[in-house]
C-alpha cells in the first residue's frame, strides 16, 4: 500500500482546554501506529495548559500564541513548522476528542487504500451511542451538516464510504493534499474564519482541485462538542456566506445563493437588527479578499459538485437539512424568543 510508513503529524489547537488535554493526550500515547509527532498550539489559554503540557509530557512540541487566532489560523502555523511530505499525514485533532487506540492506524491504511487525500472516522457523541458525524454533506445553499448526528450507528449506512468532506474534529489529510492547496491558496485553512465552518471551506475547495474524501468505519472516536455563544453563530453564518461566495459556480452563485444571502440578511435586520448588521459589515469587510479568491480558483467541476449536492439531500442526520426546516428553526429562535 505504501513503501514507507507514513509519519503521521497530531496538531492540536487548544484554548483553555486543560480540563480535556489529559484524556486526549492519553488516547494518542495509546495509539498503535508508531511514526507519530505531536504539536499544541496553545491560544493565549488563562488556564495553566502550557506548564501543565511541558512538566507532563514533554515529548509534545508547544506552541504558545500571544493572541487567540482561532482553529484554522491556529492549524495553518503548526503546518508551517512542520516538515509534512506528499505521503506524510497531518492529523487536526481537537482537545476534546478521544481516539480510540487504533484510530490513527485504520485512518493512514484506510486512506492510503482507497486513494483518498483526506477523511474521517466514525465520530460518536460522548454517550458512544449515537453519531457525531461519519462525514460531510453540504446542500446547495453552502449549508453543511454532520452526516447521522444525533442518530444511532444502526439507522445510518456506517460503511466506510467517500463523503462529501471531513469534520475538522479528527480529519486526517495527507501531505498531498496540503502542498496543492497551500500552492494555489497560499494557505490551508482559510484565516478569514475564526471557527466553524474552515473544515467545510477545504472540503470544497479539496473537491474542486479533484481530490477524494473517506470516511473510515473501522477508526472510532468520541466527541463532545460544544455550543457556540450568540457571538460564535453568527461568525459560524458569516463563515457560511464567505464559503459560498468564494467557492460556488458562478451561476449558481448568481441565481440562487446571492439571493438566498440577500434574503437571510434582510430577515436578519428584521428580527435581530444588531446581528443583522454585524453580519452585513463583516461580509462588505471581507468583499475584497473573496473576489481576489475567486479570482485564483478553478470552476471546472461544477457538475461534479452538483453531484455531491443531490447525494447530500439523501444523507440523515437530526439536524435541519431542508430550507423549510431551517426557517421554522429560525422562526423559533428569533421570533418565538427574545434576542440581544
Amino acid at each position: 500500500m505504501f513503501d514507507k510508513q507514513p509519519t503521521v503529524y497530531i496538531g492540536i489547537v487548544a484554548y483553555n482546554s486543560l480540563a480535556d488535554l489529559p484524556d486526549c493526550l492519553r488516547c494518542l500515547s495509546n495509539q498503535t501506529y508508531s511514526r507519530l509527532t505531536i504539536t499544541l498550539l496553545d491560544n493565549a489559554s488563562s488556564d495553566g495548559a502550557i506548564a501543565w503540557v511541558q512538566t507532563n509530557w514533554p515529548q509534545v512540541y508547544v506552541i504558545a500564541n500571544d493572541y487567540n487566532a482561532g482553529f484554522g489560523s491556529g492549524h495553518n502555523r503548526i503546518i508551517d513548522q512542520l516538515n509534512i511530505g506528499p505521503e506524510d499525514c497531518y492529523l487536526a485533532l481537537n482537545p476534546d476528542v478521544r481516539l480510540q487506540p487504533d484510530y490513527v492506524a485504520q485512518m493512514v491504511n484506510g486512506l492510503f487504500a482507497a486513494g483518498a487525500a483526506w477523511g474521517t472516522g466514525q465520530l460518536f457523541l460522548p454517550d458512544g451511542e449515537r453519531l457525531y458525524s461519519i462525514g460531510h454533506a453540504l446542500l446547495k445553499g453552502g449549508y453543511a451538516f454532520n452526516i447521522g448526528h444525533g442518530l444511532a450507528a444502526a439507522q445510518v449506512n456506517t460503511d466506510s464510504r467517500e463523503v462529501f468532506g471531513a469534520p475538522g474534529a479528527a480529519m486526517m489529510c495527507r501531505g498531498s493534499l496540503i502542498q496543492t492547496l497551500m500552492a494555489r491558496d497560499g494557505e490551508f485553512f482559510d484565516t478569514q474564519m475564526f471557527l466553524y465552518g474552515e473544515d467545510v471551506d477545504l472540503d470544497w475547495r479539496a473537491r474542486r482541485a479533484g481530490f477524494r474524501c473517506w470516511y473510515v468505519a473501522e477508526a472510532v472516536a468520541y466527541h463532545r462538542g460544544s455550543t457556540p455563544s450568540s457571538k460564535l453563530r453568527d461568525e459560524a453564518l458569516i463563515n457560511r456566506f464567505t464559503m459560498t461566495i468564494k467557492n460556488a459556480c458562478l451561476l449558481d452563485l448568481v441565481l440562487y445563493n446571492l439571493p438566498w444571502i440577500a434574503i437571510h440578511c434582510i430577515a436578519r435586520l428584521f428580527f435581530t437588527p444588531r446581528r443583522g448588521w454585524r453580519i452585513i459589515r463583516e461580509l462588505a469587510k471581507r468583499r475584497i479578499t473573496i473576489c481576489n479568491q475567486r479570482r485564483q480558483s478553478s470552476y471546472g467541476l461544477c457538475p461534479i459538485i452538483h453531484q455531491w449536492f443531490v447525494w447530500s439531500e439523501q444523507q440523515s442526520a437530526t439536524t435541519p437539512r431542508t430550507i423549510t426546516d431551517r426557517l421554522r428553526a429560525f422562526y423559533q429562535v428569533h421570533f418565538m424568543r427574545s434576542n440581544p
